[in-house]
């Protein structure tokens, strides 16, 4: 196989598939912006600076997700609090007020762990805001903002590759809008927090 591909096309096997990874994210990218609407993402945006803390909770490929998510707020000087722990996110869940946001990660949205703790905490009177890939799910249909990632569907190795990637895509895509947004508070934070990291000469 590696001799056809450099026979036929002039490329070596990993240019070709690296060339194809590129193709199906960019195709993955694309479903998953056309399955979120703008209001959608405006009001988890909206969601995230009126909370008083944040609860972010994900397990497994989504809990990668959600721990990345979790530094990208706390650089922001956003309150933010990754639970992976499948007994802690609802034991967390049971201190979450009216002021208070989970943000709910899971691909299939059925995670029941995950699930258990977003109503306990809407329970209590916090939003929920989730990401799945099934606008159908129990995940889904419990939160106050539901947003979606999707894959290429023409992916010729792990689907969950694509997900994984479409998840951290519309939370970046969410904090380069809070970037823009942050009020003086956030702002002074987030200076305070870059000090501290430079003075460590942490860029990572």
């Amino acid at each position: 196989l590696c001799k056809i591909f450099r026979e036929n096309t002039g490329e070596s096997p990993m240019e070709y598939y690296m060339e194809l990874k590129i193709k199906e994210n960019i195709a993955a990218f694309s479903s998953t912006l056309s399955a979120n609407s703008a209001e959608s993402l405006s009001r988890a945006v909206e969601a995230i600076l009126k909370a008083r803390r944040v609860n972010i909770y994900g397990i497994y490929h989504s809990g990668i997700v959600a721990k990345d998510l979790s530094f990208q707020l706390i650089r922001l000087g956003i309150a933010a609090n990754f639970v992976e722990d499948t007994l802690m996110c609802s034991v967390s869940a049971t201190m979450l007020g009216q002021d208070d946001l989970v943000i709910a990660v899971t691909s299939s949205g059925r995670t029941k762990e995950i699930i258990d703790a977003a109503k306990i905490a809407k329970e209590n009177g916090a939003t929920v805001v989730s990401l799945t890939c099934n606008k159908f799910s129990p995940m889904a249909k419990l939160s106050d903002v539901a947003l979606f990632s999707a894959s290429s569907g023409m992916s010729v190795s792990d689907r969950a590759d694509e997900i994984r990637l479409s998840q951290h895509m519309v939370f970046d895509s969410i904090c380069a809008v809070l970037r823009s947004r942050i009020d003086m508070g956030s702002r002074e934070n987030y200076y305070r927090l870059s000090h501290i990291l430079n003075s460590h000469s942490i860029d990572d």
